[in-house]
């Protein structure tokens, strides 16, 4: 009995978060246990947003992995594949994008300088 009042309680800690869709079409949902990204900074693949989260029940995390376990349902049941956390002024991720990705990212490629070879000179201008 003592284990389920310890689940419960840390269960009802946990932070919850409501999810707004940001496109007028919904996505294909995924698997309830899809592989789901989250990070605080921009993602370093184009995207596309498809709902906002607001935190509204228990206690926000503070740290992104916190955020991820937090949030991987809802972005998977959304047809996301990520989540970019926004921390209030306590440091703690109350709120967020869910989002899928488009594309890579546009880098510019780096150039890659190639040793021209020296043609031979096979002239001999002592002849």
């Amino acid at each position: 009995m003592r284990t389920l009042l310890c689940i419960f309680l840390l269960g009802g800690c946990a932070a919850t978060y409501a999810f707004t869709p940001s496109v007028n079409q919904p996505l294909e949902a995924k698997s309830d246990d899809c592989t789901v990204e989250a990070t605080i900074g921009q993602p370093t693949r184009d995207y596309q947003e498809i709902g906002t989260l607001e935190q509204y029940n228990g206690t926000a995390p503070k740290d992104v992995d916190g955020f991820r376990r937090a949030v991987s349902r809802q972005v998977c049941e959304a047809g996301g594949d990520a989540a970019i956390g926004i921390a209030d002024h306590t440091g703690r991720i109350t709120s967020g994008k869910v989002i899928r990705y488009v594309g890579v990212l546009a880098e510019p490629l780096k150039k890659v300088e190639t040793p021209t070879q020296q043609a031979m000179d096979d002239e001999n201008p002592n002849r």
